[in-house]
């Protein structure tokens, strides 16, 4: 990928191979994880820092798998809402959440 050009940007998208996209369908996953934090007791402001960082590793590794800025703060709000949705003690989420990134993988997009 050339970084030096101009990408377009597009609220949704299937791939980000060629545009910059807010949202994806990991965005799914995102909001399942953050559903799943809140189910086993994470608070609002811990599941922001785990999940930002784990946005701020996906900004690190964009050679191997590009994901953009506009993409990775959609994830974050995708997981925050989520994490809204949620009540504490609701484990059907976690069973959930990874029953969604199994599928995800299975389809072959290893990626989030």
């Amino acid at each position: 990928m050339d970084e030096e050009k101009e990408r377009d940007f597009v609220l949704i998208a299937l791939r980000e191979d060629e545009v910059d996209s807010v949202f994806t369908p990991w965005t799914i996953n995102h909001i399942l994880a953050g559903c799943a934090a809140k189910a086993v007791g994470m608070d609002f402001m811990t599941n922001f820092l785990v999940h930002g960082m784990y946005e701020v590793k996906d900004q690190m590794d964009i050679k191997e798998i590009y994901n953009s800025p506009i993409n990775s703060l959609g994830d974050q709000f995708a997981s925050m809402a989520g994490h809204y949705m949620a009540t504490k003690g609701q484990y059907v989420w976690v069973y959930i959440w990874f029953l969604g990134y199994a599928a995800a993988i299975a389809t072959g997009n290893a990626y989030g």
